[in-house]
């Protein structure tokens, strides 16, 4: 239940992570809950939260909105053999990258070929750019696997997920997602805000029209479900401590 906001790297490192860095070669557990990463800046990769370790992470209810790199992935970059990796219910927009697509560097979330094992599930990944100002792949680099979450569909890396392994992903363009203006009503998305916590998140601009696309269409515990999902159960509350039960699955 923190928030990184405001924190800069600077040099030439490579490690990244304008907010939180881990780079030691020990194997590490990591978990981040109900936390708020925004406006954080790096001379590197990640300008929120750079994980170059063999290292377990488990990233829960928590929003990275509004961090820019100079290079590498915008928000998130876990280029380290990360092992047992969970992210679940996040929301990750808005993000900058300071190189592109064709850099081989996503402007939200890098994953790498020593990734495995990792499981992303019931989260928001759209509208993030990079240095030029456009949109560019929210996320890909490595193998995850993804269920259950909404991408922005014009730039989605096909690496962000197991291909027909997949489940119940969503898609939706990405400035129908948030279009970063805050002034927006028709966005899926409004601006960050405390909204009742301590921490800010996008709350919904409407939850009936993104019913089924972001309301009630999370994982369930159907044994119909991929074995991996079963131990991810909804979370009962979200990042703000509300309850999330409002349906069969989870929002």
């Amino acid at each position: 239940n923190s928030t990184f906001s405001g924190n800069t790297s600077t040099g030439t490192e490579t490690e990244g992570g304008g907010a939180v860095a881990m780079t030691a070669a020990a194997r590490h557990v990591v978990n981040v809950a109900g936390s708020t990463f925004t406006n954080n800046q790096s001379a590197a990769s990640a300008a929120a939260l750079s994980i170059k370790t063999t290292t377990e992470v488990v990233i829960v209810n928590s929003t990275f909105s509004g961090n820019v790199s100079s290079a590498g992935a915008g928000a998130i970059d876990l280029s380290g053999a990360t092992i047992g990796g969970t992210l679940r219910n996040l929301t990750v927009v808005d993000n900058t990258s300071g190189v592109d697509y064709l850099a081989v560097q996503r402007a939200a979330v890098e994953f790498s070929t020593g990734t495995v094992g990792t499981v992303m599930v019931n989260s928001i990944l759209a509208a993030n750019y990079n240095v030029a100002g456009t949109l560019d792949a929210n996320c890909g680099g490595g193998t995850v696997q993804a269920h259950f979450n909404l991408f922005g569909e014009s730039y989605l890396d096909a690496s962000c997920s197991l291909g027909l392994a997949a489940l119940g992903n969503k898609y939706a363009l990405d400035t129908l997602v948030w279009d970063g203006d805050p002034l927006t009503s028709t966005d899926y998305l409004a601006p960050l805000a405390l909204n009742g916590f301590t921490t800010e998140t996008h709350a919904f601009n409407d939850p009936v029209a993104v019913d089924g696309i972001l309301v009630d269409a999370g994982t369930t515990s159907d044994l119909v479900e991929p074995l991996e999902l079963r131990d991810i159960a909804c979370a009962k509350v979200d990042q703000r401590g509300a309850s999330r039960a409002s349906g069969n699955r989870c929002d």
